[in-house]
């Protein structure tokens, strides 16, 4: 499950930005690499937030929440990773979206409209 799309992360960070660093001039796909990035990213928003909610989450879940913004953040910085040296701009990105990560993990932040893991009502914290 994708927490965002390309067009999340093509808004979020711009087209132009975007597909400059997933064609690494390896001739790589640049489709290719820009799913790849999603998908680890969604991947590690999975590992933060697996023991707060059931997976897979809805799409009226994700839509409502905060994680197609931290999915193409963690993108951006993944993608930025794979050409060497990452942004400062990337950097904070990252880390703010871990934090927000994070805060859900810890029931500080909450999923919108998503099953607690333990099944039942909507997830919120106490």
């Amino acid at each position: 499950m994708s927490y965002c799309t390309r067009d999340d992360l093509f808004r979020q960070y711009g087209t132009e930005a975007v597909v400059a660093l997933a064609d690494r001039g390896a001739g790589d796909d640049v489709d290719q690499v820009i799913e790849t990035a999603i998908s680890e990213a969604s991947k590690r928003i999975d590992a933060y937030i697996a023991k707060k909610v059931t997976l897979p989450l809805d799409q009226s879940a994700i839509s409502a929440s905060s994680l197609p913004w931290a999915c193409a953040a963690l993108a951006y910085a993944w993608l930025w990773a794979k050409v060497g040296d990452v942004s400062e701009y990337a950097q904070d990105q990252e880390r703010a979206a871990v934090k927000h990560l994070q805060d859900i993990a810890s029931d500080r932040a909450a999923i919108p409209a998503a099953s607690s893991a333990a099944g039942g009502a909507p997830y919120a914290p106490d």
